[in-house]
């Protein structure tokens, strides 16, 4: 029997346990800078489209390694909704694209492509952000992307033979 409380009831719950828990916490969260919630907002963008990217590819070639990276996507996005809840004490939900599809090679390399300049502004923001776990988060970002482009470069050589 399926539950109806919403997964945004059981977070508030719990939140406010961590609270209760631990008295010396701020009741309210942390105020943020504009750039590191517009930041976050990005990057769950760019996950949740990735994740559906990969979702697609991997059921066209019925790849464990694309399902794989999808899985990580959307593992992602909620590390990134925690982060930006925690932050600002409100929810974002990540915009819906629809990935374009051009061709498998050809959409491989623009992922490749994209995962670049993700990885180069979750590194750029680590390096500018005041947040000390923010920066931890960004930076780990920085280096799961790094490694999503050298599992795609390899897929790409698997599929150019």
């Amino acid at each position: 029997m399926e539950s109806d409380v919403t997964e945004q009831e059981r977070f508030d719950a719990v939140w406010q346990r961590v609270v209760r828990e631990n008295p010396g916490m701020e009741q309210q969260p942390r105020p943020v800078g504009k750039s590191d919630g517009e930041l976050l907002e990005q990057f769950m963008d760019a996950a949740a489209l990735a994740a559906r990217y990969y979702e697609l590819l991997g059921a066209r070639l019925s790849d464990r390694t694309l399902t794989r990276l999808a899985a990580r996507q959307r593992q992602t996005v909620k590390r990134l909704r925690t982060a930006y809840y925690i932050l600002t004490g409100r929810t974002y939900t990540p915009q819906t694209a629809s990935p374009r599809f051009t061709g498998i090679a050809d959409t491989l390399r623009r992922r490749y492509l994209a995962e670049g300049q993700e990885a180069e502004a979750c590194c750029k923001a680590a390096a500018n952000t005041a947040d000390r776990d923010l920066s931890a988060l960004f930076a780990d970002l920085c280096r799961q992307k790094k490694q999503t482009r050298q599992a795609l470069e390899t897929l790409l050589e698997r599929i150019m033979g």
